[in-house]
This record gives structure tokens, C-alpha cells and sequence, in this order.
């Protein structure tokens, strides 16, 4: 019963990212959910695997495509560049993952003390570059985060150097 009410839980997760998303996010288009697992799939899992093998998930319109985790734990990295919907985090973890992603948001996350008294190209350079690590280098995800057209954004690498 309980892996019944996990599965149902995870479907009405992926449901309404789905609905929320669209196609303007990165990791999905219309309908796909992108479920980024941050430990090596184990029993916990079942239920979100048994929804896209059985096709549960596309009963709802929806598809669900399993990222199964790197050499390090990425899941709020890959959901803070938008490269998944829904991250499912070991609970001990998440304290951590969640202070490794605010040190790489760099002072977008904690107040950009050290940029007061800078020149608004040098807090630019900064923003464009911490961007473009968070993102691992893309460039069109990059310019999206940042709120610029692609074009600009290559005219202000140019311009400064980055990349």
C-alpha cells in the first residue's frame, strides 16, 4: 500500500511540473518530466520506475525520463540550471547540497558584499561568468538565467574576455 501512495505521490509531482514547465524550461518539453535522482537507484525508487516502465506516467500525459546520478551529488545543481523538474535528495544530504549550490550561486544567494564599490562592468563580468558556471557552459540556458538575448550575451563575453 505504501508504494502505491509513493507512486501516486510521485505521479502528482510529475503532473503538475509538467503543467508548470512547458516548454520553456530546459529540461523539458511539453509533457516530459525530467526526475534527477541524487544516490544510486535503490528499492525507494521503484515506484518512479514502475510509472514509466508500466506507462503510468503517460496515462497522464506525461513522461517521465529517469537521470540517474553522477560521481558527485548534483540533483539542486541540475535543478537550479534548469536540467530537471523534480530532484529526489537523500534528506541527509540536502542540508549540504542545498549549501554547495547557495557557495556556487556565488553572491547571488548571499548578498554580493564584496562587489559594493565595483564598477557595474565588473559586477557584470562577475554575474555573467558565475552564470555561465552554474550552467557548465551553456550558453543559451546562460543567457535565459540572466534574462538577455543570446546575442548579448556573446557580445559581453567578447567584450570582456570570458570564454
Amino acid at each position: 500500500m505504501r508504494r502505491l501512495g509513493a507512486l501516486a505521490m510521485a505521479l502528482a509531482c510529475a503532473v503538475t511540473a509538467a503543467g508548470c514547465g512547458g516548454a520553456s524550461r530546459g529540461a523539458t518539453s511539453a509533457g516530459n518530466v525530467a526526475v534527477a535522482l541524487d544516490f544510486t537507484p535503490n528499492p525507494a525508487h521503484a515506484p518512479l520506475y514502475l510509472a514509466a516502465h508500466q506507462g503510468y506516467d503517460r496515462r497522464f500525459g506525461i513522461h517521465l525520463s529517469i537521470v540517474v546520478p553522477g560521481s558527485g551529488p548534483d540533483t539542486v545543481q541540475l535543478l537550479s540550471a534548469h536540467r530537471a523538474d523534480i530532484g529526489v535528495l537523500d534528506i541527509d544530504d540536502l542540508t549540504e547540497d542545498l549549501q554547495a549550490a547557495s557557495s556556487s550561486l556565488g553572491d547571488a544567494a548571499g548578498g554580493g558584499s564584496h562587489l559594493v564599490g565595483k564598477s557595474l562592468d565588473d559586477v557584470e563580468r562577475h554575474y555573467i561568468a558565475e552564470t555561465l558556471k552554474l550552467t557548465e557552459g551553456n550558453r543559451e540556458e546562460a543567457a535565459r538565467l540572466l534574462g538577455i538575448g543570446e546575442r548579448t550575451l556573446y557580445r559581453k563575453l567578447k567584450e570582456y574576455g570570458i570564454g
